[in-house]
């Protein structure tokens, strides 16, 4: 279903990035590139070689070999810890119970599309939900509410991933 489509989707992205790092970084490829950078004459030729050289240069496809590969270790580990981090927001399915009083503004076909529980809707903080509410929402509260709940799911897995990528 949708959780095993959102996997796939995070594993061919993930797959993709390997991909395009991997040829990026080859300091073989770097060095044929800069040799022929003379040979962009036009405006957009240039432009296209500097921004091709500088994506090699950003994942140190110019260093030294001992450098390079202590980069990709890092780079590596900063990638898991992204993806990993994305995939526990993708599947988070949190929610905020509200009032249809604390929605309004908001579409009646919206509000009464959201499921019903002890007389509140269950808001999720998905994208299809949050964003309407966000954008249509008359009542201040109700948004600074749905918007610190979205900005503050996955906290205790999260929190431990992004610790260790900002040290």
């Amino acid at each position: 279903g949708e959780a095993a489509t959102r996997q796939a989707a995070t594993e061919a992205k993930k797959e993709l990035q390997l991909m395009w790092g991997k040829t990026y970084s080859r300091p073989d490829l770097y060095k044929v590139l800069v040799s022929a950078q003379s040979f962009a004459k036009t405006p957009e030729e240039q432009r296209l070689s500097q921004v091709v050289l500088s994506k090699f240069r950003h994942v140190g496809a110019h260093l030294e070999a001992k450098q390079r590969h202590e980069l990709e270790a890092l780079d590596a580990r900063c990638s898991t810890l992204c993806f990993n981090a994305e995939q526990n927001i993708n599947e988070d399915c949190s929610s905020v119970l509200l009032s249809a009083e604390e929605l309004e503004g908001c579409a009646e076909t919206f509000v009464q599309s959201l499921p019903e529980e002890n007389g509140l809707k269950r808001c999720s903080l998905k994208a299809p939900v949050l964003v309407p509410i966000l954008q249509r929402c008359g009542r201040s509260e109700t948004r600074k509410k749905m918007m610190e709940a979205s900005q503050q799911r996955c906290m205790e897995v999260n929190g431990p991933l992004l610790e260790e990528l900002l040290t």
